[in-house]
């Protein structure tokens, strides 16, 4: 599962889905589990509203430290992971000698 998606499935108050990936195998595999995250993160988006965003939530470290986090600093954590991904693949698209993808976020509709 990608660090994203537990995110949001902490902040939803859900199980986080747990996906071995060592057993996906083929790249249906890949886009089925890439859309059901999708779908989980489009659900909890469209839910969000200013009273969520006041909200806090807590995480304990692997250590036992807790820690405390406004549910907004949380999507700006996200969002921010994601653009990070969005880099190394276009990193990885000029190392093969393909064109990077685009980090317009306003025109790719996602």
């Amino acid at each position: 599962m990608d660090c994203e998606q537990i995110w949001i499935n902490q902040l939803k108050g859900t199980q986080v889905l747990v996906k071995d990936f060592n057993s996906i195998s083929n790249l249906e595999e890949v886009i089925e589990f890439s859309n059901t995250t999708k779908s989980q993160t489009l659900n909890y988006l469209q839910s969000y509203n200013s009273d969520i965003e006041k909200r806090v939530l807590e995480v304990k470290s692997k250590n036992g430290k807790t820690y405390h986090f406004p549910y907004e600093k949380v999507l700006q954590h996200i969002i921010t992971h994601e653009v990070h991904h969005i880099g190394q693949l276009s990193v990885w698209a000029r190392e093969i000698g393909k064109k990077p993808i685009s980090s317009d976020l306003l025109f790719r509709q996602i």
